[in-house]
């Protein structure tokens, strides 16, 4: 399966050179990451990693054929860093302890928990302001509660939010496959991976919308944010 996985990822790799016209250095990237993970990590990273990869593929997709634009051809390594960086962090963490920590089995379980909820915050992020961009809708702002263009910074939708959840949840339920969850377990991940979109919006209608940040970087500290919660429940 993960060699099939794999060379679908690389398929896309080339629709994302050819067709969306990626920078040919961010595509080389991607395929770096890919062999890393077929190598490295976890079956919860692994797995986790490249749904997400589907997901985000399939709506940026969406929003090239119904839009007739994309935002894919301006990405660049530092997107893909800033966004996925924590959970390559952690399937890192993970395979190092696998081959040098004897104990690892006490707390692999919980860094799966940690990467999923990673994984599962870009994606709730992403399906709330791909697919709320694509509906005329109305967008409030999160701190003001007045009506903003959809795409604005720290605007929220309810088509957005219900995308989210809805996306999220079903990106919960495929990694039931591999991850063995306590009820509580899989509330509290998809909870928190729905918190973090919400975390993103504040930051993006705040430090972002003043220019101490750029949008990557609130969807780097989002993510840590929420991971951190995680971490100490």
């Amino acid at each position: 399966m993960r060699t099939f996985i794999l060379m679908f990822a690389v398929f896309m790799d080339l629709i994302l050179l050819t067709r969306f016209k990626m920078h040919i250095k961010t595509v080389l990237f991607c395929a770096g990451l890919e062999l890393m993970a077929f190598f490295c990590f976890s079956e919860a990273g692994f797995y986790s990693l490249f749904f997400c990869f589907f997901i985000i593929g399939i709506l940026k997709w969406i929003r090239k054929i119904l839009k007739k634009r994309s935002d894919v051809s301006s990405y660049k390594i530092s997107n893909f860093l800033y966004s996925a960086g924590i959970p390559i962090v952690l399937c890192l963490w993970e395979f190092v302890d696998c081959y040098f920590v004897n104990d690892v089995e006490q707390y692999q379980h919980k860094i799966d928990l940690l990467i999923v909820c990673s994984i599962a915050a870009i994606i709730s992020d992403t399906a709330a302001s791909e697919i709320g961009q694509l509906f005329k809708v109305k967008t409030y702002s999160i701190i003001k509660f007045c009506p903003v263009e959809p795409g604005e910074d720290g605007g929220v939708s309810f088509i957005g939010t219900i995308s989210s959840m809805m996306l999220t949840l079903i990106f919960m339920i495929f990694t039931q496959s591999y991850i063995s969850y306590h009820v509580k377990e899989f509330v509290i991940v998809y909870l928190f991976s729905i918190v973090s979109c919400f975390i993103d919006s504040i930051l993006g209608a705040t430090i972002q919308k003043k220019g101490v940040i750029s949008n990557e970087q609130t969807n780097f500290f989002s993510v840590l944010f929420t991971v951190m919660l995680i971490f100490f429940i």
